[in-house]
């Protein structure tokens, strides 16, 4: 059996290390903050993300590190699925 502590301690240690990216976005206002050491910084308002309709959609096929993109509905609807 494992202790539930150990897994939530090696997905720190993944976002802490960067294998994996930590984002929030506030929906009241659409501001999104990035986690980089130890902190939730916000994105620069020039950054224009792409966008797709699911994460599966974005990273399927790729093995390179890619940037953040924002999963929305409505770029289905505006023909930009990445």
């Amino acid at each position: 059996m494992v202790e539930i502590h150990e897994p939530v301690r090696l997905l720190l240690e993944l976002v802490e290390n960067r294998w994996i990216r930590l984002v929030a976005m506030n929906p009241a206002d659409g501001s999104i903050h990035v986690y980089r050491g130890g902190v939730f910084e916000p994105l620069s308002e020039t950054v224009k993300l792409p966008e797709t309709v699911s994460s599966a959609n974005w990273f399927g096929g790729k093995l390179e590190h890619l940037p953040i993109a924002r999963i929305t509905a409505t770029a289905a609807h505006a023909g930009s699925v990445c």
